[in-house]
């Protein structure tokens, strides 16, 4: 479970977008394709609290990356890596 700071910071990082809309907030991100038009939007989570949708989208995004938290990452504040192939 992320911490609010982690949770602003993932938000500040991506540059996502709140929104509120029919009881439950979605979280957009914007393409910026020319500076003076508005680009596309693009939702990537939603949830009924701010807290929930922005933890959907952190989960998303540890999911496609492969990041993996392991018990007790927390207390340690170690992230693990899936890696695929040999490592020498």
């Amino acid at each position: 479970m992320p911490s609010d700071a982690e949770r602003f910071r993932f938000l500040e990082q991506f540059k996502l977008t709140a929104n509120w809309d029919d009881e439950e907030f979605t979280l957009f991100w914007r393409e910026k394709s020319v500076p003076w038009q508005d680009g596309k939007l693009y939702v990537i989570s939603k949830g009924k609290t701010l807290a929930d949708a922005t933890d959907a989208a952190i989960e998303r995004y540890n999911r496609k990356h492969g990041i993996i938290e392991r018990v007790g990452a927390e207390s340690s504040g170690v992230m693990w890596l899936q890696v695929r192939g040999w490592v020498s």
